[in-house]
């Protein structure tokens, strides 16, 4: 399958989370892809890579602009499936019921993302 992990550059600091998170997802065999929110348009940049799901890392601060961006994708690419990670998710997990995100992980997600690619990848419910 193929992940697109999207975010917010600040400060010129790579994402780690992500990048963890992207290592786990190759060992498994998916194939993973980062958009930066200022360098292109998440957007058109999931038209062209057509991924199977689009995922973030966010702090509470940050999590405003990465809901407002999977509001447009989901508009746009219902059938992708949409996860959120990182701080917020973990503070405060009750976000999923506000916004259009498909999942959010709590706590470490080096071994849920696992189970989730593979429910996916099998058709199940995650």
């Amino acid at each position: 399958m193929k992940v697109l992990f999207i975010f917010k550059s600040e400060n010129f600091i790579a994402p780690l989370g992500p990048s963890v998170i992207s290592a786990v997802l190759r060992q498994e065999g998916h194939d993973t892809y980062l958009s930066e929110m200022h360098q292109e348009d998440p957007v058109a940049r999931i038209a062209q890579l057509r991924p199977d799901v689009v995922a973030y890392s966010s702090s509470t601060g940050e999590a405003k602009h990465y809901i407002r961006v999977n509001k447009r994708i989901k508009e746009q690419f219902p059938d992708i499936f949409t996860i959120m990670g990182g701080p917020h998710a973990t503070f405060y997990p009750d976000q999923i019921r506000k916004t259009t995100l498909d999942a959010v992980c709590i706590g470490e997600g080096e071994e849920a993302v696992i189970d989730v690619m593979r429910a996916l990848s099998a058709g199940r419910s995650v």
